[in-house]
């Protein structure tokens, strides 16, 4: 029964790790669709790292 409530509790921890994960990425993903966007727009890339949370040269990467 210990090993059963252990396991039990190991893979809670691991859906929230997953669950976690997954929510980053999708945050991220939303941040690079928004900066691509703006970079369309013609917001400096200062602006965009600002709003977004991207370092510049992520940014500077999407021009090309």
């Amino acid at each position: 029964m210990k090993v059963k409530s252990m396991l039990l509790t190991k893979m809670k921890e691991h859906d929230q790790m997953m669950l976690e994960q997954g929510i980053e990425q999708g945050e991220r993903q939303r941040a690079v669709i928004t900066a691509k966007k703006m970079l369309a727009k013609g917001y400096s890339i200062q602006e965009i790292s600002e709003l977004t949370g991207l370092n510049q040269q992520e940014i500077e990467a999407f021009r090309d």
